[in-house]
């Protein structure tokens, strides 16, 4: 018998927090997603009167 005091096993991260983590993961690719395809949507490049404008 030792007189040290046990030292804790960890369990590990809870189930919870890795499927939070997954949820998260997936609605920021889905935002990106969104934000590449979006990205062009009501914009014209170049626009037409930008060449137009006197220096």
């Amino acid at each position: 018998m030792s007189n040290e005091p046990e030292i804790p096993v960890s369990q590990g991260i809870p189930n919870v927090v890795h499927f939070a983590g997954i949820i998260c993961l997936i609605g920021i690719f889905f935002i990106l997603g969104l934000v590449v395809v979006t990205a062009s949507a009501g914009h014209v490049w170049p626009a037409t009167n930008s060449t137009t404008i006197k220096l």
